[in-house]
C-alpha cells in the first residue's frame, strides 16, 4: 500500500517532466494540482483497502460465531486423537476474533501439549525439538518457568546431540584441497588423533596428519595437497 501511494504521488512529476528534450513543461500550479490529485487517489485506495479488510474481519467473525460449536467439536476430536497442534489451529483464528478467554485457554492447552509432544517424540529431529523448547519459552514463559529444569536439561542434551551429529558430518566429509590446517581442524576432521609427522627442508615444511583407519592428510607449507582415505 505504501509503495502504491508513493507511485501515485510521484506519477505527476514524471509525467510533467516528459521525455528528454521536451519543451512541453508543466507549470508549478499544474504540478501541484497533479500531486494533490495523486495524493487523493492514494488516500482513497488506502481507505478502500481498510474498508475491505474490516469487511473481511466482520465476515470471519460472523462465521466464527455461527460455527463455533462445530469448531469446538472438531477441536475436542483432534485433542482425543492427540493431534494437539491441529486442534489448536482449528480454533486459533476464532479465539483471536471473538476474544473469548475460554477459547484462549483451549488454544494454549493445545499448543503447549503440541510442543511437549514434539519434544518427547523420538522421530522428531533435534532442530524441531529445540524449536519446541524455544516456542514454549517465547510464547508461554510462565509455563516454561514452572518446567525450567526439565526444559534446560532437554536443551542441553539436544545441543550435545546436535554437536555430535555435526562432528560426525564433518568427519564423513572430504576436505577440499588447498584449504589451511586451521580450516581442516575447525570445519572437517579436527585435530589429528594419531599425531603429526613433520618434515622441514629447503622447500619448506611438509606434514602428514594421521587420523587412523587408513586416513591421512598431507600439507605443504600449511596447505592441503593430498587426502588419503582408507577403504
Amino acid at each position: 500500500m505504501d509503495m502504491l501511494r508513493s507511485s501515485l504521488v510521484l506519477l505527476p512529476f514524471l509525467v510533467a517532466c516528459g521525455p528528454q528534450g521536451s519543451s512541453n513543461w508543466a507549470s508549478p500550479a499544474e504540478i501541484a494540482a497533479s500531486a494533490a490529485a495523486a495524493a487523493a487517489a492514494a488516500s482513497a485506495a488506502e481507505e478502500a483497502a481498510k474498508v475491505a479488510e474490516a469487511r473481511e474481519r466482520e465476515e470471519k467473525t460472523a462465521d466464527c460465531k455461527k460455527n463455533i460449536s462445530s469448531k469446538l467439536a472438531e477441536y475436542r476430536q483432534l485433542m482425543t486423537k492427540r493431534e494437539y497442534g491441529n486442534a489448536a489451529l482449528v480454533i486459533r483464528e476464532c479465539s483471536e476474533l471473538l476474544n473469548e478467554p475460554k477459547l484462549h485457554e483451549l488454544v494454549t492447552d493445545g499448543e503447549i501439549k503440541s510442543h511437549y509432544q514434539d519434544l518427547d517424540n523420538p522421530t522428531q529431529s533435534v532442530f524441531n525439538k529445540i524449536q519446541a523448547i524455544e516456542a514454549l519459552q517465547r510464547d508461554y514463559p510462565e509455563h516454561a518457568k514452572k518446567n525450567e529444569k526439565r526444559l534446560a536439561a532437554s536443551m542441553a542434551y539436544l545441543q550435545r546431540e546436535r554437536e555430535a551429529k555435526e562432528q560426525q558430518r564433518r568427519l564423513d566429509s572430504t576436505p577440499p584441497l588447498g584449504i589451511s590446517t586451521q580450516e581442516v581442524i575447525s570445519s572437517y576432521w579436527g585435530y589429528p588423533t594419531g599425531g603429526i609427522n613433520r618434515t622441514t627442508s629447503a622447500r619448506g615444511t611438509t606434514e602428514q596428519w594421521v587420523y587412523g583407519n587408513g586416513r591421512y592428510l598431507y600439507f605443504d607449507n600449511g596447505r592441503l595437497t593430498t587426502v588419503q582415505e582408507g577403504r
